[in-house]
């Protein structure tokens, strides 16, 4: 039997520790620097094994449930743990993880956890020699003595001395799985590392302790953070609610599952340290002798695609078509675009970046009638593209589903013009995650239209021009998505400026929504969770907010003046909590004698 133990042992972003905020951030592609398989050596033993069973064990602890509740107890519920295990396990089905050999246990004791690591020991030893093992936990986690330590839903440690009965230690992890027989083990812990102790009884520094395996070759242990350090909870391109190691871990397991390991770890690393502003360096150390391991079988990936493509149309060059230039681009690359009229219908799958030369650059894309502008609809949900510096025109009454279309995947449209057919959306949002930036938006039946069902979606519409459509931001009934419309200027709409119809949170923040023929803004039917803040709402032809069916929500610290109609209209229903509204000079409010 092949002797060859690898286990990767990864401290992945810390859930309770102090969030890290970032201001004055677009997002970009992540990953900053595009990706490319190197030339791989299949002479090696595990040079390929993309149908090598391959088993998984994903743990997530998120409601905790100790004795002390008091705000200063550092062992408190977890909001990141659930979405990073979700995301993880997509990656994992990317890289050929059968479902039923994904095992997730969520919000598990200590009792349950060791439970699960058994059941994982054991399919593993069945699975044969062969086998591929990943572990993930998500959760609380500390160091205590040089020793690391998972913190279990029921665990109540106040003293050092507590985690030796109330929590799992690494070594009760590691060395059943080390006996399973199986030649290749990943073990990722996406653990806090923060001080656990109020009186401080640890090293100050904070940080898990450097975990050792001794000299043995075939062991890769990888932390998020360098040993002594703390890893944060939120980066520059990361979603509301993932940590930047997970994200980047998921996202280069997926598109980089071919390459071999350590270059996937040392992509994930540059993607954190990038995402957290520098601050957060990840780590690795020990040994694995054969370097052509890859998590989805390495392969000879031929000619290398260029990182790089200029599409010029009046040129001399050989791209004047973006969409040849995205066929032909690097996973990851970037696509300039030189300045002129592309007569097109672009479809991106791949992450990438197309970017018109400069800001105004005088790139028009203008679709075939009944053909979108641009469809994104990539297959793996962790794609990311960006689209920058581009003006989008749809053909008058074009009976495509949207101008620009974004169906799946992480999506940033920004500092560009979207011009709809008049009988569409200009953008439509049916799923992924979306960040639509610094646009002008206009000549659509709605500007951005989101249906997304799937309630782990995320739009951000932030900071655009959305003006001259039928709605200007309009939130579908059925719609579980959470979207943030906030600091847009959203005008001359021929019917309301925003509508939230969506069961999903809906965020409407600091808008001046102003002069639209219908109401400024309509909380309808099934909106349920509704924040409007901090909104300039004038001059709108129908009422200042409309509530036709009652909301559970929050109206407050808004101006909401010069409207035609009333300023907030409510029906009889559930009503939202109401403060601190400016309201002036609306024709539908009742005076006073």
């Amino acid at each position: 039997m092949r002797q060859l133990q690898a286990i990767l042992v990864s401290a992945l972003s810390a859930f309770c520790c102090a969030a890290f905020s970032v201001s004055d951030v677009s997002a970009q592609s992540l990953g900053g620097t595009p990706i490319r398989e190197p030339g791989v050596d299949r002479s090696g033993d595990n040079a390929a094994h993309a149908d090598t069973p391959k088993i998984a064990l994903i743990i997530e602890n998120s409601t905790y449930r100790t004795e002390d509740t008091s705000p200063d107890n550092p062992i408190q519920n977890l909001t990141n743990p659930k979405k990073d295990a979700a995301l993880i396990a997509k990656a994992l089905e990317h890289l050929g993880f059968e479902q039923d050999n994904i095992d997730i246990v969520e919000d598990a004791d200590i009792g349950e956890m060791l439970n699960a690591v058994q059941q994982h020991t054991n399919r593993l030893r069945n699975a044969g020699e062969d086998a591929i093992g990943f572990f993930y936990y998500a959760g609380h986690g500390l160091a205590v003595g040089g020793a690391n330590y998972l913190a279990p839903v029921n665990s109540n440690i106040l003293e050092p001395v507590d985690v030796l009965t109330q929590a799992l230690s690494l070594q009760q992890i590691t060395n059943p799985i080390s006996q399973a027989g199986n030649r290749v083990n990943l073990i990722i812990l996406d653990a806090c590392r923060n001080y656990p102790f109020r009186d401080g009884r640890m090293t100050p520094v904070g940080g898990l302790a450097q975990a050792s395996f001794g000299t043995q070759a075939g062991f890769l242990l990888a932390y998020s953070a360098a040993p002594g350090t703390v890893a944060r909870d939120a980066g520059l391109d990361t979603p509301e609610n993932y940590s930047p190691y997970a994200y980047a871990l998921a996202y280069h397991m997926s598109f980089s599952a071919h390459m071999p390991i350590k270059l996937t770890f040392e992509n994930v690393a540059n993607d954190v340290y990038k995402s957290t502003n520098h601050l957060q360096i990840p780590w690795e150390e020990g040994f694995i002798p054969s370097p052509t391991f890859c998590l989805g079988g390495c392969r000879d990936p031929g000619p290398q695609a260029p990182l790089q493509i200029i599409v010029d149309v009046n040129g001399l060059g050989p791209y004047k078509s973006i969409q040849k230039g995205v066929n032909d681009v690097a996973e990851g690359g970037t696509i300039y675009v030189m300045p002129g009229v592309y007569n097109e219908s672009v479809s991106v799958s791949k992450s990438v970046l197309i970017q018109g030369w400069r800001l105004g650059s005088d790139v028009e894309i203008n679709a075939p009638m009944n053909a979108p502008c641009l469809k994104f609809s990539p297959r793996n949900p962790t794609t990311h593209a960006v689209i920058a510096n581009v003006s989008f025109f749809a053909k008058i009454n074009s009976q495509a589903s949207a101008c620009v279309d974004v169906a799946q995947g992480v999506f940033t449209l920004k500092e560009s013009d979207v011009l709809g057919s008049g009988i569409s959306p200009a953008i439509l949002i049916s799923g992924g995650t979306a960040t639509i930036e610094k646009n002008r938006i206009s000549a659509g039946s709605v500007g951005v239209q989101i249906e997304q069902a799937h309630s782990l979606s995320q739009n951000f519409i932030l900071d655009n021009k959305i003006l001259q459509n039928k709605v200007g931001v309009d939130i579908a009934s059925g719609s579980r998505a959470s979207v943030s419309t906030v600091g847009n200027y959203i005008f001359d709409n021929l019917d309301a400026g925003v509508r939230a119809a969506g069961y999903g949170p809906a965020t409407i923040i600091g808008n001046k929504i102003r002069n639209n023929k219908g109401s400024g803004i309509i909380l309808d039917k099934y909106a349920q969770l509704a924040l409007v803040r901090f909104n300039n709402i004038l001059e709108n032809s129908g009422d200042g907010i409309a509530v036709p069916f009652g909301v559970n929500g929050v109206i407050e610290d808004n101006q909401i003046v010069g409207n035609k109609g009333i300023s907030i209209f409510l029906r009889e229903g559930l009503e939202p909590t109401m403060a601190n509204n400016t309201i002036e000079n609306n024709d539908g409010d009742q005076q006073p004698d």
